[in-house]
């Protein structure tokens, strides 16, 4: 886990500095899905994890960042910066409740299955590809509100013109 934990981090900065979260979103959602498919199509029945779980918890990992980076991003930039902390604070709780229905939802596949079926642990992977698809098509359509320039604009009285 900690080779995917280091690729989200380089991921998160390098994206974080040349990607808008739109396309942070829709492109880390692409990899993850991507990965998530490809271990559900080749999922192997011994430990490989050189060969194999390496490269793509790094593929995952980089697509996590990016994700977190486009998402995380598109709270703070959408809300004035009085609001700042409770943006960034329900972009917060939203990823912990997602996590949590996450791992109810997957233990519920694991346990329909019979017990350490690679069968069972691919429909997990197809389960999580699917959502990380939809997660990509719903950052398509993130919109950043300037926040900041609208409530100005808002509260700005109209000045006179000058008289000559």
């Amino acid at each position: 886990m900690t080779p995917g934990a280091i690729a989200a981090s380089i991921s998160a900065v390098v994206v974080g500095r040349r990607a808008t979260p739109r396309t942070a979103v829709a492109a880390g959602a692409a990899l993850m899905a991507a990965s998530g498919l490809f271990i559900a199509a080749t999922l192997p029945t011994h430990g490989e994890f050189l060969g194999y779980w390496l490269p793509i918890g790094l593929v995952l990992g980089a697509g996590m960042g990016m994700v977190t980076t486009g998402t995380s991003t598109a709270a703070a930039l959408s809300v004035p910066p009085h609001s700042f902390a409770a943006g960034t604070g329900l972009n917060q709780t939203a990823r912990q409740v997602g996590g949590a229905l996450g791992v109810a939802t997957l233990a519920t596949i694991l346990r329909s299955g019979a017990s350490g079926q690679a069968a069972t642990f691919a429909h997990v992977y197809v389960f999580v590809s699917l959502l990380a698809l939809a997660a990509g098509f719903v950052g398509l359509g993130l919109v950043l509100r300037p926040a900041e320039a609208a409530s100005d604009a808002a509260a700005a009285p109209v000045a006179a013109a000058p008289a000559r």
